[in-house]
């Protein structure tokens, strides 16, 4: 073989090592309830619901658990009615089991074994300091956490990690506006001196914030405030543990959750009617929500084009959609944070 032939082949094989190779632009939107997903025309939804520690269950047909590990510390995704570790703290964006809910959401999008350029969300509060300028310190330590390595395991066989080549943070509110503002294509798709309201409803905390053109936040009509989901179901496990004293060691969060969807709960093999805990649950926590965007919005929202309600938890809440007249539920609601993430990251390439 030639020096001229081998030259070609070399080149031949790293330009195919680099189709391979090529970072996925993939995105989370990785809150406190729930991780929303999507890569490369993929999309998954998925509880934030991790246990520290092997759980000790044994798969009897089939895949077994899925198992991160970190510098030696092990999660285990939680199953549908397990127990899991807590995410409503102030440290959670910036901890490992955050680390570990990304990974595991990359992992169900099938990116093992994958270069992924990820992007991700910090709330409001957290990507914005007090005087409106960036917080850089958080946003840095929101990329070095998600920088580490995770291994990652089907039960007991390990699997190929996700690598994570660049790691890049948007404010969670400006990712709605763009999913809102501009179509799959990238073209705007409304007045560029449109005003808006976003109001994204999620696990911990429900978000306010005022966009002006799509360049300005307005800090004095946007706020956040500790209330959401996990609000709801911590009522309604409480509150169905009163009505069944019984139930206290094996009612949990999970549950509630599924309570909160289904309006009934499953004990000694028997359905238990709990509706009338879940509306009462719904019904708190909603005029609660109510009484937050009075006070924040009361001054700002008929100068706003519109009113958007988004989030992983609003459709808990329909009641919202009447506070006035220019209040939108967007259709995938759930998905805009995420889908505008999607949008932000190829723009900016």
């Amino acid at each position: 073989m030639s020096k001229q032939t081998a030259k070609k082949d070399v080149v031949a094989e790293a330009a195919g090592a680099s189709l391979v190779d090529k970072p996925i632009l993939a995105v989370v939107d990785d809150g406190y309830a729930q991780l929303k997903a999507l890569a490369d025309g993929r999309s998954v939804v998925l509880p934030t619901r991790f246990r520290a520690g092997p759980s000790g269950d044994v798969a009897m047909d089939g895949p077994g658990a899925d198992v991160y590990e970190v510098d030696g510390e092990v999660f285990e995704a939680a199953g549908a009615v397990g127990r899991s570790e807590s995410t409503d703290t102030d440290n959670f964006h910036y901890s490992t089991l955050n680390l570990v809910a990304v990974h595991h959401a990359l992992h169900r999008l099938g990116l093992a074994g994958r270069t992924v350029d990820l992007v991700v969300g910090l709330p409001v509060k957290e990507f914005f300091r007090g005087d409106g300028s960036r917080n850089e310190e958080n946003i840095a330590r929101k990329i070095a956490n998600l920088s580490k390595p995770v291994e990652a395991f089907c039960g007991l066989d390990k699997i190929e990690p996700v690598t994570i080549s660049r790691v890049r943070v948007v404010a969670q509110a400006v990712s709605t506006w763009v999913d809102w503002a501009y179509d799959d294509a990238g073209a705007l798709r409304v007045a560029k001196d449109t005003n808006i309201g976003v109001v994204d409803i999620g696990g911990r905390t429900t978000d306010v914030t005022v966009v002006l053109g799509g360049r300005t936040i307005d800090g004095r009509a946007s706020g956040s405030v500790n209330l959401g989901a996990l609000d709801m179901y911590a009522r309604i496990e409480r509150d169905i543990v009163s009505a069944y004293p019984r139930l206290a060691s094996s009612m949990n969060l999970a549950k509630a959750e599924a309570a909160a969807r289904t309006g009934s709960i499953t004990a000694y093999g028997k359905p238990i009617d709990v509706s009338e805990i879940v509306a009462a649950a719904k019904d708190e926590i909603e005029k609660r929500i109510r009484r937050h965007l009075e006070k924040v919005l009361k001054d700002r929202a008929a100068d706003l084009d519109c009113i958007l309600l988004v989030g992983g938890s609003v459709n808990l809440f329909p009641g919202l959609g009447d506070l006035w007249p220019n209040v939108e539920t967007l259709p995938n609601a759930e998905m805009s944070n995420a889908n505008g993430m999607l949008k932000w990251g190829r723009a900016k390439g």
